[in-house]
């Protein structure tokens, strides 16, 4: 992290989405959304938290079910741990904030060998894209968030980026970035397609707006 180090310093923290960022996911989310009778286009979560009594319990059941199921399964995206020890070596500090229950969390934690300590998951606050996790790691830190990046491969992380103040980064790793852009792409600041080149378009992307 030599090269361009000066450009590189206005970035305090770098937080991380997990299924699909980190670690490698197989949730099958049409399948979900069968089980649970999930209007197409409708937020998972915010379906499942508009439900009552037995029937709010089954569908939490039916997620919880599917989220273990691919915990267990779960193998750490190529670069990633490189990535994790360059940031700390840097100064820079590290967290995750997902969507994921904190059971299936951290067994994909333990079984990729990823030791961030700094974890929220969406029993700690509100899921994104509500901003509410990105900035209380930020504040906890007493970092402004625009000191902050939120790295994610989905439209719910570049909004919560956005919504927080903070950089947005698309991850498009190797496993899909053959494949068009999704739409939500416009909404990142930068995009990666390989943790072992992050810090070089990181760079890029802070000289633009220097």
């Amino acid at each position: 992290m030599q090269a361009g180090q000066c450009a590189f310093d206005s970035i305090k923290a770098v937080l991380f989405d997990l299924d699909g960022t980190l670690v490698h996911s197989s949730l099958d989310f049409a399948r979900i959304r069968r089980e649970i009778a999930c209007p197409e286009g409708v937020d998972l979560l915010g379906f499942v938290d508009s439900l009552e009594g037995l029937q709010k319990q089954q569908a939490q059941q039916i997620i919880h079910r599917h989220e273990l199921e691919d915990a267990y399964c779960a193998r750490i995206v190529k670069g990633a741990p490189e990535l994790l020890t360059r940031l700390d070596d840097a100064g820079i500090k590290t967290g995750i904030i997902t969507r994921n229950s904190v059971q299936a969390t951290r067994i994909k934690l333990d079984t990729c060998g990823i030791s961030i300590t700094e974890v929220i998951t969406r029993e700690d606050a509100a899921p994104k894209p509500d901003p509410q996790a990105l900035l209380r790691l930020s504040q906890a830190w007493a970092f402004e968030s625009s000191a902050c990046v939120y790295v994610g491969d989905y439209l719910y992380d570049l909004q919560a980026a956005r919504n927080a103040g903070m950089h947005s980064c698309l991850f498009y790793g190797a496993d899909v970035h053959k494949q068009a852009l999704p739409d939500f792409a416009k909404l990142a600041d930068f995009i990666c397609v390989d943790f072992n080149y992050f810090e070089t378009v990181l760079i890029k992307y802070l000289q633009t707006r220097a």
